[in-house]
């Protein structure tokens, strides 16, 4: 992504931009700054434009692929795992990285970021076997999950008027990249193995759901008094 990014913004001639990059996880409804150690417990806020942030959530600058490649893997290292029965690594929070990009071309200012959110998956209890606080986390995972779920289906169901974006804070977060100004894309992950079969199927399930959301973005364009 990162390299998309600069070597297409390296191409324009005259164009000014910054890009800066920040790092969350989301860990027992809780969420954490990766960048700054400092901020283990950080609150979603609304602008008055609608606009969903994370207050005092540090945004480092990257000036090079390499800066950001290198902030991003301090930033994994941090993450918390635990081993189970089902894998010897486990994602135990779900993992928000956001690039955000400003670009200003004669006067003209657009603003833009990019969400790359890493889903911690369903666990199973009785197969994962996880007990003490790993059950606890397998169990805050599993109903935020399940608050994705309920966005999905609440924005493909046309009679719906709610949408319950601020049942977990995972949902509250990615508002605007699930049904805002946004386009989305969803990878899903599923098991070869036959005694996952269930788990598979409703991982298929939920992606076909989520392929029914229909967005329609608009650039946030600052126009030039020129344009204008």
């Amino acid at each position: 992504c990162l390299e998309l990014l600069f070597n297409t913004l390296q191409k324009k001639i005259l164009l000014n931009y910054s890009i800066k990059i920040s790092f969350i996880e989301i860990y027992m409804e809780k969420i954490k700054d990766l960048i700054s150690n400092n901020n283990n417990d950080l609150a979603v806020r609304e602008h008055k434009n609608k606009d969903i942030y994370i207050q005092n959530l540090t945004q480092e600058s990257i000036f090079s692929i390499d800066d950001g490649i290198k902030l991003v893997d301090n930033c994994v290292k941090k993450r918390v795992t635990a081993s189970t029965n089902m894998n010897l690594k486990s994602s135990r929070s779900h993992a928000v990285i956001t690039i955000y990009l400003t670009q200003e071309y004669e006067g003209e200012i657009i603003n833009s970021y990019i969400n790359l959110v890493d889903l911690c998956g369903s666990e199973d209890l009785k197969k994962s076997e996880v007990a003490g606080i790993n059950r606890k986390e397998s169990i805050l995972i599993n109903t935020s999950l399940s608050a994705l779920g309920g966005v999905i289906y609440a924005l493909t169901d046309k009679t719906r008027t709610h949408i319950p974006y601020r049942d977990s804070k995972l949902t509250y977060l990615l508002s605007n990249s699930l049904g805002g100004n946004s386009k989305c894309w969803l990878l899903s992950s599923i098991s070869p193995f036959d005694e996952y079969l269930n788990d598979t199927i409703n991982t298929l399930k939920f992606t076909q759901r989520a392929k029914l959301i229909q967005n329609t973005p608009q650039i946030n364009k600052q126009e030039s008094i020129n344009t204008l």
